[in-house]
């Protein structure tokens, strides 16, 4: 009995199996992409040439492969059945995840883009765009990541006529004897192309610009009447925005609008802050902007709040208490070239980077670091003159000027060409009441820095070849037509290159980099198309300035926070400077202490 029962399940089992096997075979007279091709092992991979043709089913290669055998050689021909996925992909789509890309063989970006995707598919070709016109100027050895978002400000913080910012991701000071500066704070980008021992080290930042851009700043512009006559149908992003796109054919209007702007502009002018061009000085007690002025206005008369400072080390002591300020931190190695002239006093020039050393001498501790005691002691001090000084000056235009460094190479174009030489000895940059108490391109305060606001040049570069780092964007034309049209007013600036077999070729400067906003880069550092450094240590040996306040900023409580995570590491003697960006968590807990009875 219990062998016929066996012999039972046995037949079962095989009458299954010869059903399953003959629902597959009439599958696929029906189904190209059955089970059955799917899991038909793949041959080894040989040398071959494709000579075949593709059907409806499989593509199908036929391949001309030298095989030997014995002490003989035969060509055999084959056909590959080739590899076919269990699923198929899925279809990109911009709002639901992170795009990450190689822009050039060392620039990287990850665009997260929060609109649809045919407008997002114009943001990134923009921004591919720009970059390319980046690295054509400057050479960055040593690669680097953009992290792009675009979405509307008004999600976190309504502001829509902001375009945007752009930042470093971290920053920090180098540990070099000689060469690079000691004593000011590099961005990521820069301090990577001299630091090459930590390329791969946890201490960097996952990104090393960040760059935000408003969708709110396109919308607002919107012609919705010019649009619609356009075929715009009422879905997806409507045509006639402030950004435009070159290239840009979806709805067959591909000339720029009297007041659109070319996004690769926005996005150059955003990508040059993020690398450096960005001042830690700034009215951090009197902005409108900055949290600290909410937590002392009416406490502290105003006009007492009337100073220019660099970015302070501060904290809030257990996570929920008042807030201490025990320092001010060491300045951006764009700061090390500024001088201020204040045309309407006896006083010297001020030597920003100096003024920075004196500012570093300042420091309180317990309950003297309370804000309000921290800002009482310092107005007494020798240091609050020159901060009172600063404040007086740049109230007034053209009272700020970048000094540029001498070239670190002999054979710079800046030295050779009688026109640059002549002109680019130092640059104006934006000053004003105004600018000392604007957002320009800050939306919230998340993410406010006031001193970016004076980290432009000044306005009578908007007509000029150095145009793209004003504060305001030239609407109406290409980036293409107001490079040519600007460069059209100097004589042709040439410069040498030397190519990969060593032969030397003559090329035209024409970027929409111009070349003092590029001569700005090379005097921090970069190594450009018109100073080519090849990031080799250079010049005399500087010394490391000590303050007496280095060990109590150095080992106070929680520090100012970063808009990213970063790691702070000993090794080689690299120091991290954190970020003068305020973390939106440590931010919300100051502000919500303006609201406790």
């Amino acid at each position: 009995m219990k062998r016929a029962l066996y012999h039972l399940h046995v037949l079962v089992l095989l009458l299954s199996i010869f059903i399953v096997h003959s629902t597959i075979h009439a599958k696929d007279d029906n189904d190209v992409t059955s089970i059955h091709h799917l899991i038909q092992p793949r041959e080894p991979a040989d040398d071959f040439t494709i000579t075949a043709t593709t059907t409806t089913t499989t593509t199908t290669t036929t391949s001309t492969a030298t095989h030997a055998s014995n002490s003989t050689k035969t060509n055999a021909t084959q056909t590959h059945t080739p590899w076919v996925p269990l699923k198929p992909a899925t279809p990109l789509h911009y709002n639901q995840s992170v795009v990450n890309r190689t822009a050039t063989p060392t620039i990287a970006y990850q665009l997260n883009c929060k609109v649809d995707d045919p407008f997002c598919i114009k943001v990134e070709n923009g921004i591919k765009q720009a970059i390319s016109e980046f690295s054509k100027v400057v050479d960055i050895k040593t690669n680097i990541n953009i992290q792009v978002s675009y979405y509307s400000f008004c999600t976190t913080g309504c502001s829509n006529t902001s375009y945007g910012f752009g930042i470093p991701s971290s920053q920090f000071i180098l540990p070099f004897n000689e060469g690079p500066d000691l004593n000011h704070v590099y961005p990521q980008a820069l301090a990577k192309q001299y630091v090459h021992s930590f390329n791969t080290s946890s201490v960097w930042s996952a990104s090393d610009v960040t760059i935000e851009l408003n969708h709110d700043a396109y919308m607002q512009s919107v012609d919705y009447e010019k649009a619609s006559s356009l075929g715009w149908n009422g879905t997806g992003v409507p045509p006639t925005g402030r950004f435009w796109f070159v290239n840009d054919t979806s709805y067959n209007n591909t000339s720029i609008e009297k007041d659109q702007v070319d996004f690769r502009y926005v996005f150059l002018h955003e990508l040059l802050h993020g690398l450096g061009f960005l001042s830690s000085w700034a009215a951090y007690f009197w902005s409108s902007s900055s949290p600290f002025r909410q937590l002392v206005e009416n406490v502290v008369d105003d006009d007492n709040l009337k100073m220019i400072t660099p970015g302070m080390y501060w904290f809030v002591d257990d996570n929920y208490g008042p807030t201490y300020i025990t320092g001010f931190q060491s300045t951006m190695i764009f700061d090390k070239y500024l001088v201020s002239y204040d045309s309407s006093s006896d006083q010297p020039p001020m030597n920003l980077s100096q003024l920075g050393f004196s500012m570093q001498d300042f420091c309180r501790q317990d309950t003297d670091s309370f804000i309000l005691n921290f800002v009482s002691s310092f107005r007494v001090s020798s240091q609050a003159v020159g901060a009172t000084n600063l404040w007086n000056a740049m109230i007034e235009p053209g009272t700020l000027f970048f000094n540029f460094s001498a070239p670190a190479v002999s054979n710079s174009t800046y030295l050779t060409d009688a026109y640059l030489n002549q002109t680019y000895h130092n640059m104006t940059l934006l000053t004003g009441a105004a600018i000392l108490d604007t957002q320009l391109e800050q939306f919230d305060q998340d993410t406010n820095r006031p001193g970016a606001a004076i980290s432009h040049v000044d306005d009578i570069y908007s007509s000029t070849v150095d145009f793209l780092m004003a504060k305001g964007f030239i609407s109406g034309k290409s980036l293409e037509d107001i490079t040519q049209e600007m460069y059209q007013n100097i004589p042709v600036i040439y410069y040498n290159v030397t190519s990969h077999n060593n032969s030397i070729i003559t090329k035209t400067y024409a970027s929409p980099i111009g070349p003092g906003i590029l001569r700005i880069l090379d005097s921090m550092g970069y190594s450009t198309a018109l100073t080519n450094t090849s990031y080799v240590a250079m010049g005399v040996q500087t010394a490391k300035f000590r303050s007496p306040c280095d060990d109590i900023n150095d080992n106070g409580p929680v520090q100012s926070s970063t808009t990213e995570p970063s790691v702070a590491s000993g090794d080689g003697g690299l120091v991290l400077s954190p970020n003068y960006c305020f973390s939106g968590i440590v931010l919300a807990l100051m502000l919500a202490l303006l609201h406790l009875d």
